[in-house]
């Protein structure tokens, strides 16, 4: 069997297909958006998200967990201020699939974590456009409030991620 889950409860196999259906839809959603950008665009983005999987090939375990973390964010945020949830949610669930392939032989992880990952990134970045175009309305919010909302972004990103994926 491709997906080795007989050490999954059936309610554990329920949340792992959820989530990971959900995150590729996302996902694709995510790839189809970008498609409709221009072409510099485009490689702009390619690049940033290869810049995350390099990091990504990188990772670094994290003590008495199956978890592991790479330093990715720096590159999927810029992409997040520069073309939106999109390029993000592209680029950290390219970081996650280049992290869970060096990390992990289970195909639970190796499909899982680009998906969940870009779900928690899609979900996070969205709402973060989102606040950012309401204050923005107002006026030019600057970029003290700016990099708060990043820094709460990040927050709520690292929540998220590692809730779905725990």
């Amino acid at each position: 069997m491709l997906l080795q889950m007989h050490d999954y409860s059936p309610e554990a196999k329920v949340y792992w297909w959820t989530t990971a259906v959900l995150g590729l839809v996302a996902l694709s959603i995510a790839v189809a958006t970008i498609a409709g950008f221009e072409r510099g665009a485009i490689l702009q983005i390619v690049l940033g998200a290869t810049f995350a999987a390099v990091t990504g090939a990188f990772p670094v375990r994290i003590p008495g967990a199956k978890t592991s973390i790479a330093g990715a964010e720096i590159f999927v945020f810029l992409l997040l201020l520069l073309y939106g949830p999109a390029a993000a949610a592209f680029a950290t669930a390219a970081e996650a699939a280049v992290g869970s392939w060096r990390t992990s032989d289970r195909w639970t992880s190796r499909l899982g974590s680009p998906a969940m990952a870009a779900l928690a990134m899609y979900g996070c970045g969205t709402t973060f456009t989102i606040a950012l175009h309401a204050l923005r309305s107002g006026g030019d919010p600057g970029l003290g409030i700016i990099f708060g909302m990043l820094l709460l972004l990040a927050f709520a990103y690292c929540s998220t991620s590692t809730l779905l994926m725990a």
